[in-house]
């Protein structure tokens, strides 16, 4: 459904936006909403993929067959929040760095939408003065203005919202 919404309710069918989507999610390959994304999306995610020492064969692969998708591509970028940690001697958790801004500032007028899967918003729930910035973060982007919500259902994956981007 999100999908739908997003290429017949904004019309993305036709004409895709003129500013990527901004997408709250680690997993550019297997979350909704289920939208194709086109070929420079892909070479971002490759890029990042080794970057961080991966292959990212998926990306390179699917920046290849990108231009052959039955819908249109859109462009999207992903905030791939890392939520892994190291307990320390004291205690406390060290968690990985993020590899993208967490300064609202950075994303005005850049992006079209921000969708953010609840899978992300869990992320409030976790107990870890180390993790605040990124859930201050997090809290910023699930306060702006909302377009749609749509919940879970199992058959169309998980739960998100699609927020206006910040101007």
């Amino acid at each position: 459904r999100a999908a739908a919404f997003l290429y017949e309710d904004l019309g993305f069918a036709e004409e895709p936006p003129e500013r990527p989507l901004l997408i709250a999610s680690n997993y550019a390959f297997r979350y909704h909403p289920a939208i194709a994304i086109d070929r420079e999306s892909y070479e971002v995610l490759l890029s990042h993929a080794r970057e961080a020492g991966g292959s990212g064969l998926y990306f390179e692969r699917a920046a290849e067959y990108a231009p052959l998708a039955r819908q249109m591509p859109l462009p999207a970028r992903f905030l791939p929040f890392d939520t892994r940690y190291w307990g320390q001697e004291d205690g406390t958790r060290e968690f990985a760095p993020q590899r993208f801004s967490l300064d609202m500032e950075d994303y005005r007028g850049q992006y079209s939408y921000v969708i953010v899967p609840t899978l992300t918003e869990r992320y409030l729930r976790f107990d870890a003065p180390e993790f605040a910035k990124e859930q201050a973060f997090i809290r910023e982007l699930t306060q702006l203005p909302i377009v749609a919500e749509f919940p879970q259902h199992q058959a169309l994956g998980p739960s998100l919202t699609v927020h206006r981007a910040p101007e």
